[in-house]
């Protein structure tokens, strides 16, 4: 074995490159020497950067391709390295065991290319990965985003629902202490054998069950709409305030209120049995506030189409007016502003979910007309879309 290495490094029979033909100028074999040493330099620091990322990447695609390619960067580089040599050292035979050696890797690599070649076709390119990668990011971020809104919303629905149970609870107390009271006061009296007193106090009784009955029917359409989602069909507003005020004839005339109507084409998307609830119970609001003793009660109904294709609904009444700091407090639910005033306190409530179903908004604001009195209850909703 030594004499076959010894044999291999031996230089016996060759002389130095320098010797080899008359041609040799010390520019050009400077030349091949500095080359040749060059590409070694480039060859043997290829496969250490190689190296050093396979330590970090445990993810490699085709390692046996990779390593092949890394022997043959390197044998081509020993290669360079033994060429340079020779210019001083003639191993003529160690330069031919390295092209061997560099031939038999260069052959395996190529075959083992052209085996991973069908499955690498299939592999997506870097610039579809950076797409894939930047659409699931994309989509990550929507995601959070949409995530982090349905917490808010959440948050807020859970805060409303303490403060609806907390003034549900309020509210439908008081009829029952009135319900039960008076039904004391009959036992009471029946035990003396009055019977007098009975009719007023079979009336009160009956005041306060409709109004709690009221006010469970109100908090089961409450409820409902925080469920249902409104129909996209089209609605004729004229139509419905047609068909609210002639229903409405017989309370204008009990309250001998002054009724107007500006009625122009105005249609949207949505629910007309919901939409409907939310004219009705406008229209009960001014007929409930709006009073004041000495003074008719005059209301104007209205709808017109404005811009941003948006339809603005509108009743407006006379009555005492709502300060600027209660404006957003009156749609809350069982919230009211005199509490002499009969009502179950979610009217405007249920207006303004109606309206949020409708991905519309509600607000009121005073007359235009700072000399005038009253509130002007707006609801604004998508126009149509054809």
């Amino acid at each position: 074995m030594m004499d076959w290495i010894l044999n291999l490094l031996g230089t016996d029979g060759f002389p130095p490159r320098w010797r080899c033909g008359d041609g040799w100028t010390p520019f050009l074999g400077w030349l091949h020497i500095l080359s040749d040493t060059a590409i070694w330099a480039a060859y043997t620091a290829i496969p250490l950067a190689m190296w050093y990322f396979a330590r970090k990447r445990k993810d490699i695609k085709f390692p046996r391709v990779f390593w092949l390619y890394v022997a043959f960067i390197l044998s081509c580089g020993l290669g360079h390295l033994i060429e340079a040599g020779i210019f001083y050292w003639p191993v003529y035979r160690l330069s031919g065991l390295s092209k061997l050696i560099t031939a038999i890797v260069s052959i395996a690599t190529v075959i083992a290319l052209i085996r991973v070649l069908p499955v690498a076709l299939t592999l997506p390119g870097l610039a579809k990965m950076n797409t894939k990668l930047k659409e699931q990011i994309a989509q990550r971020e929507l995601a959070e985003h949409k995530l982090a809104h349905a917490n808010q919303v959440l948050t807020a629905r859970n805060d409303e629902l303490q403060r609806f149970l907390y003034s549900m609870s309020h509210d439908l107390k008081a009829p029952v202490v009135t319900t039960s009271g008076f039904i004391n006061f009959i036992r009471t009296d029946l035990d003396q054998g009055r019977t007098d007193r009975l009719d007023g106090w079979m009336g009160r009784i009956e005041d306060a069950t409709g109004t709690m009955s009221a006010m469970l029917e109100d908090l089961l359409v409450l409820g409902r709409l925080g469920y249902l989602e409104a129909k996209h069909e089209r609605v004729d507003l004229s139509k419905i305030i047609d068909d609210v005020v002639g229903q409405s004839t017989p309370v204008l005339e009990e309250h001998q209120a002054e009724l107007t109507v500006h009625a122009g084409p105005a249609a949207v998307q949505g629910n007309s049995e919901q939409l409907r609830r939310v004219l009705q119970n406008l229209l009960d609001n001014a007929f409930a506030y709006g009073k004041v003793e000495g003074r008719p009660l005059k209301i104007e109904i209205g709808c017109k189409e404005t811009e941003g294709r948006k339809v603005r609904l509108w009743v407006a009444d006379n009555g005492p007016g709502i300060a600027p700091e209660f404006a957003k407090k009156v749609f809350n639910a069982f919230e009211r502003l005199q509490n002499t005033t009969k009502g179950t306190g979610l009217g405007l409530s249920i207006v303004a979910r109606i309206a949020e179903n409708h991905k519309g908004m509600v607000w009121v604001e005073p007359p235009p007309d700072s000399d005038s009195s009253g509130a002007i209850f707006y609801v604004e909703l998508p126009a149509f879309d054809q």
